[in-house]
């Protein structure tokens, strides 16, 4: 039954576009004619954020601090990693009235390509040092680049 109503009410749609002036849009919508063309518009929506880094671990080796993370499976490219002073990750801003020489610690960020690699060496902390340490997975193709949502901040003292 079903069959024979669409062949039916496509005889008609045909039939009503052979002899009316009428556009096809009109029948079956703007957006349907000129489907193969709206299909190159959107290409960075194609884009998937990856998953949240978990299980962050740092170990000490003499000099150097190893940082591993556990490894997203799906939508990831690579991994950006922070190593801060500094619980915010922003820099403080500079006090201009003071005449003294304050010196700001940089904050360090690695990028790690390859989904595979889910660590990092870092190394010219101070010792004595308190660290903030954050992990996220980033997605990128021709169009852009879309990261995931930043890890748990794991806090780490440079003994």
């Amino acid at each position: 039954m079903r069959k024979r109503l669409f062949k039916v009410l496509g005889a008609m749609l045909a039939t009503a576009m052979l002899f009316t002036a009428v556009p096809v849009s009109t029948f079956i919508g703007p957006d349907k004619v000129n489907a193969e063309e709206d299909e190159d518009v959107d290409e960075e929506l194609k884009i998937k954020a990856p998953a949240k880094v978990k299980n962050i671990n740092v170990k000490k080796m003499k000099k150097v601090v190893k940082i591993t993370w556990g490894r997203v499976a799906k939508n990831c490219k690579g991994y950006e990693i922070q190593v801060s002073p500094y619980k915010s990750f922003e820099m403080p801003e500079e006090d201009y009235d003071s005449e003294e020489d304050i010196e700001y610690e940089e904050i360090q960020e690695f990028t790690n390509e390859g989904k595979g690699k889910t660590f990092v060496r870092v190394t010219g902390l101070k010792k004595k040092g308190t660290y903030y340490i954050r992990v996220r997975a980033f997605n990128e193709n021709d169009e852009g680049i879309k990261y995931g949502k930043w890890s748990k901040v794991k806090k780490y003292k440079f003994k």
